[in-house]
């Protein structure tokens, strides 16, 4: 329908999103980026003896049954390159191996009812190429693409960032890899719709392939290749999607709010103790300890009494000689247990008896230079016994200092 050179140099929409022309921003960049020979680029970075791309074939496996041993094989692929080649095929060929093969698992992708999980469809029109397509990723897929995502990709992207320029060239190398996997082996002539539906997912791994800094997993990967969803937007529609539900007969509801807003509660009225279970993941020690104040208030006034709070983030360990721990960046503050603990009192006026308190410190590791504030998640629980003596209304409970300290001397007690 067109010739090589006008294909190549169209405007590109793949599910509603414009990208720019093959040549120049995916093509020739691929061809520069991936060029053994070029400087600055691929043989800039580290290099490993593989024996494979990782993609789970071939393997030798000793007898000794009571420690044996494995190598992996694929000796079409052998020898020193960079590793950041064979891991981005190993993604692809596992996480959208129903795309790698979608050739011979049906005949014709652009049937909605095929058994290959995929479907697409595409046109030619004044405004360049159009291509609409949809992946089904199994479960298998996504968990074995993910372990290889977190494992062994992100442990690699983490050493590498200790050299910023590096972790820019190793982003480069990774995402033009996944492009290029999507469009390697198979012959196109005779099934366009093969074709289309590859190179429509070789530019959206692409495109996610560069965003690694944001520590993505791999179902947000998958979501963003096979759903016309924006990074940072589209969030309450996506949350309806991953809770498989239909928004129209759906009794949840989604709300958009800034937890942050000292005047969220004057905003929220209908929501005032409304949930028994209020929980927040990874988030709090982003902000300063004011801020850390505010959300944490907001979050009492969504608890139902008698309800319960609970979350994670990352904490400080109690042996550290201090009990608060600031970033230099002043990207957030970290907590001790018991730091966090006085910081909960102090933030909603509680004492010890208005609340069952447990936490605990989760030590992690990571490929990266070993920081007091980076190695340990604290995670806590919060079980509200009464909401009667929060910040908001410690002058209507009309307790006054001597009294809220007995109060907390006869709870200490009693709990000893």
């Amino acid at each position: 329908m067109v010739n090589t050179t006008d294909f190549l140099n169209m405007p590109l929409t793949i599910n509603g999103t414009i990208h720019s022309p093959l040549q120049h921003h995916y093509l020739d960049q691929a061809e520069r980026v991936l060029d053994p020979g070029a400087t600055a680029c691929l043989s800039s970075l580290l290099t490993a003896f593989g024996l494979g791309d990782g993609h789970g074939r071939n393997v030798l496996v000793t007898e000794d049954y009571i420690s044996p041993g494995m190598m992996h094989l694929d000796y079409e692929v052998y020898g020193s390159h960079c590793p950041l080649l064979d891991m981005a095929k190993s993604i692809y060929n596992d996480g959208f191996f129903n795309v790698l093969y979608s050739d011979l698992l049906c005949d014709d992708l652009t049937e909605s009812s095929n058994k290959s999980g995929t479907v697409v469809s595409w046109d030619f029109n004044t405004q360049g190429l159009s291509i609409d397509y949809k992946v089904s990723v199994d479960s298998i897929g996504k968990a074995t693409a993910n372990i290889k995502f977190e494992y062994l990709l992100q442990p690699l992207f983490n050493l590498v960032q200790r050299h910023p320029k590096k972790a820019s060239v190793a982003q480069d190398i990774l995402s033009n890899s996944l492009f290029t996997c999507a469009l390697l082996s198979r012959k196109f002539a005779k099934r366009p719709d093969v074709f289309f539906i590859k190179l429509a997912l070789g530019v959206r791994l692409r495109i996610v392939g560069l965003d690694l800094e944001k520590r993505v997993s791999f179902e947000y990967l998958w979501i963003l290749t096979t759903k016309n969803v924006s990074d940072g937007a589209g969030f309450l529609d996506l949350g309806h999607y991953l809770y498989n539900e239909d928004k129209a007969s759906s009794g949840h509801h989604f709300f958009l709010a800034n937890m942050l807003d000292p005047s969220f509660k004057d905003k929220a009225r209908n929501l005032q103790h409304r949930f028994h279970f209020v929980h927040t993941a990874n988030v709090i020690h982003l902000f300063n300890v004011e801020d850390q104040k505010i959300f944490f208030q907001n979050l009492v006034y969504l608890a139902a009494p008698g309800g319960t709070i609970w979350g994670r983030q990352v904490g400080l360990a109690e042996d550290n000689n201090q009990s608060l721990y600031k970033q230099p960046a002043g990207k957030g503050a970290r907590f001790t247990i018991i730091g966090f603990r006085n910081f909960l009192l102090e933030a909603t006026g509680w004492t010890l008896a208005d609340m069952q308190f447990e936490a605990q410190l989760v030590e992690y590791h990571e490929l990266r230079v070993k920081r007091m504030d980076k190695n340990w998640v604290l995670q806590w629980s919060i079980l509200l016994r009464s909401m009667n003596n929060s910040q908001n209304n410690t002058e209507q409970t009309g307790l006054c200092n001597e009294t809220r300290a007995a109060k907390e001397l006869q709870y200490q007690l009693t709990e000893l």
